[in-house]
C-alpha cells in the first residue's frame, strides 16, 4: 500500500509555453492546438491547487473500465 503520493509540478508561464510549442515541430502547432495545449496547462495548475476541480476533463468519454468513483467517490 502506498504511504502517500508526492507530485512534482513543473511548469512555465503560457508566453514560454506557447513560444516553445511554435518553434516546436514547425507546422503541427497552428493557434487551436496551442490553445488547446494551454488549457490543458491550465487545468493542470487548477488540480494541484485542488484534486478535486474539474474532473469532468478527464473522466468524460474515457475509457469505460477506469475506476474514477475512488477519486470522485
Amino acid at each position: 500500500m502506498l504511504g502517500g503520493i508526492s507530485v512534482c509540478l513543473v511548469d512555465v508561464s503560457d508566453e514560454a509555453r506557447r513560444g516553445r510549442l511554435t518553434k516546436r515541430d514547425s507546422g503541427r502547432w497552428d493557434a487551436r492546438a496551442v490553445d488547446a495545449f494551454l488549457g490543458w496547462a491550465a487545468w493542470h495548475r487548477k488540480h494541484a491547487e485542488d484534486p478535486r476541480s474539474r474532473p469532468d476533463v478527464i473522466i468524460d468519454d474515457s475509457w469505460p473500465s477506469m475506476a474514477w468513483r475512488r477519486w470522485t467517490g
